[in-house]
């Protein structure tokens, strides 16, 4: 159970992020936050953008919400593809928009491992999710972004970090599919988030448990690819079925290893 969710955050992040095939990647001077009011404290809706997805928060009903799109660039102007229902969002062109810092509110302080992660999904997403699917760079490029203290070796808090961070994707795609809607209240996100972190300690110390072989506590690439050459190592083959995976078959596994916490919470 516990690696099926550790499994379950890497299907939803290249569901969640994967670009069409075809699609013109957002180049670096378009990525960042642009907010398509005039301020950037929250008053207009404002999107972080990598290269191929955005977070999007925006009021809905007096509340801050947040929802998540595929991002592309096309003639000159940023496209959104948002979740649930196809719909599409042509940004006016970048000099009409406002760069700002960070994104508003309590979305970087409540989801900052999430916020954190998305800003360096670019490297992991050109490894990962190229033209030619996972290549061999892709596990040292994941293990690379867990990483933080850049030692080679991955601590269960540096676990339980990335269980945080893709309990928020996992749980918007839960709540946004219930709801049939594209925004989610970030107050409801926060759930999700909750359950990541009671779930992390766990999971982190069930693949510590499985993988460390020379029993130092910390979990290095080589123990994590133990009999496995790179190309087939977990995440490459991960991301490779979850291309190919239809969103119905992806929602029913998310659901049978979230949703129960979930359920527990509220």
């Amino acid at each position: 159970m516990q690696f099926a969710v550790a499994a379950v955050a890497v299907l939803a992040s290249v569901v969640l992020f994967g670009a069409p095939v075809g699609a013109e990647p957002v180049p670096a001077r378009a990525t960042g936050v642009w907010s398509l009011g005039k301020g950037c404290n929250g008053g207009a809706p404002v999107a972080m953008v990598n290269s191929r997805a955005a977070l999007m928060v925006e009021n809905r009903d007096g509340k801050p919400a947040v929802a998540i799109a595929r991002a592309e660039w096309a003639a000159g102007s940023i496209v959104f593809s948002f979740q649930n229902g196809g719909e599409e969002l042509i940004l006016p062109p970048l000099k009409s928009l406002r760069k700002c810092g960070t994104l508003p509110g309590m979305l970087p302080v409540v989801f900052a491992e999430t916020v954190a992660v998305f800003r360096k999904f670019d490297e992991t997403g050109e490894a990962c999710l190229g033209k030619d699917g996972p290549g061999p760079r892709c596990s040292a490029v994941g293990f690379r972004m867990i990483d933080i203290t850049r030692d080679g070796r991955l601590s269960r808090a540096e676990i339980g970090r990335a269980i945080r961070a893709a309990a928020f994707f996992i749980g918007h795609r839960l709540i946004a599919d219930k709801q049939k809607t594209t925004f989610v209240p970030i107050d409801e996100l926060s759930l999700a988030w909750f359950a990541g972190s009671a779930l992390g300690p766990t999971v982190a110390g069930n693949l510590v448990d499985s993988y460390d072989y020379d029993g130092d506590g910390l979990l290095s690439l080589a123990e994590l690819m133990q009999d496995r050459t790179p190309e087939e190592g977990v995440e490459g083959a991960l991301a490779a079925m979850a291309a190919e995976m239809a969103p119905q078959a992806l929602s029913a596994i998310m659901r049978s290893a979230v949703a129960g916490f979930l359920d527990i919470l509220r």
